[in-house]
């Protein structure tokens, strides 16, 4: 003990006279000298901005000006972005496919890194860039109906940049944030898993053949799923799961500065603003979906450890299973009682309220 207390003592004292001034030797210096403390105490005020290591030691202004560059977006990120592009992808209103860039970044790639290290450090807008046609494609052979189509956003490539960094980053945290239970567009996480785990518990109900009990399954569908988002409730629940607030108003300005154009035969109509929606192009768009269906996985887990819902099992020691999500679809287990079903109904129309999700009956399915 004693030998390890010595090794402490002259470690602290060796940091003390590199990178920290010791917070006691202050104290002691002020008590020598009283006359000093009295000027000290007639100065006028000021506030400090500082920090204390948890020794007791103060954190000169050195580490924080190398803490913040950690956070600066450098070249380096913006180069992978680009080359993550494949490059023959269709542009958008510019022309410019991501090809041009990769392929003449001797070029223009110097006031190319100028524009987007502005817009990333330094909070310049994106607008100018922020410009998207709208391409309708058939889902169906001969469409007669505008739901009959889906609507694919072509942006400009100069904000794919902005947004493929921006992506970049987020990403490699969607696995502390997205819960267990959403498998699609997480890193280290597999789509195959949830629908292998529903399968399973499927079976298991089609075996059951004796109990008082009856369960059901349900495969909803979600209509419009992108396009009715709620910007509100996208920065409601970033701020709600922690993210820094630099970092969700420039995700919000990503988000909130785009500028739409309907392009139908070859002709593009008037330029118009939207108030809400996620666009199926943008490479932020389902990271960001996956962080709203967080609040249904919240609503869903409350209820479940409040005893109003009950999930269903595989196997009889296996976990309790309330719900699976698929991107924008969820399938929710649970047994079937009359209380369950209100329960999930009620937590369905909050949900529908504060994202703006409208749950497409034709196209959803029960199992009981």
């Amino acid at each position: 003990m004693e030998i390890e207390k010595d090794e402490a003592y002259w470690e602290q004292r060796a940091r003390s006279e590199n990178e920290l001034t010791p917070l006691t030797n202050w104290y002691e210096m002020m008590a020598r000298n009283s006359l000093r403390s009295q000027k000290f105490k007639r100065k006028p005020r000021s506030i400090l901005k500082i920090c204390l290591h948890r020794k007791g030691l103060f954190i000169r202004r050195k580490f924080w000006k190398g803490l913040k560059e950690v956070f600066q977006v450098r070249e380096e990120e913006v180069r992978i972005a680009l080359k993550g592009m494949r490059p023959t992808m269709a542009p958008g209103p510019d022309g410019f496919p991501a090809m041009f860039f990769q392929k003449y970044w001797h070029i223009v790639g110097k006031e190319v890194l100028r524009y987007y290290l502005g817009v990333l450090n330094k909070g310049l807008e994106v607008d100018s860039a922020n410009t998207t046609n709208i391409v309708l494609i058939p889902k169906i052979p001969k469409p007669t109906s505008l739901v009959n189509f889906r609507p694919i956003s072509l942006c400009t490539v100069l904000y794919k940049i902005v947004a493929k960094t921006i992506a970049n980053r987020l990403q490699d945290v969607m696995g502390t944030c997205i819960d267990e239970v959403q498998s699609a567009f997480v890193p280290g996480r597999l789509i195959s898993d949830n629908i292998l785990l529903a399968n399973e518990i499927l079976h298991t109900y089609r075996q059951k053949r004796t109990g008082k009990k009856g369960y059901i399954a349900v495969k909803l569908d979600m209509s419009k799923a992108y396009d009715r988002v709620e910007w509100d409730f996208i920065k409601a629940v970033m701020n709600k799961k922690g993210f820094a607030r630099s970092w969700v108003e420039l995700v919000m300005k990503c988000i909130k500065s785009v500028s739409y154009t309907v392009s139908i035969n070859g002709n593009r109509g008037r330029v118009f603003e939207p108030s809400r929606g996620l666009r199926q192009g943008d490479p932020l768009s389902h990271f960001l979906f996956l962080i709203c269906s967080e609040g249904l996985s919240a609503l869903l887990r409350s209820a479940k450890k409040s005893g109003l819902i009950k999930g269903a099992k595989a196997s009889r020691k296996g976990p309790e299973i309330s719900h699976l999500l698929f991107a924008d679809d969820c399938m929710m287990f649970g047994e079937a009682t009359e209380e369950g079903a209100r329960v999930l109904k009620d937590i369905l129309k909050v949900y529908e309220n504060c994202l703006g999700q409208c749950v497409n009956f034709g196209k959803s399915t029960g199992f009981l």
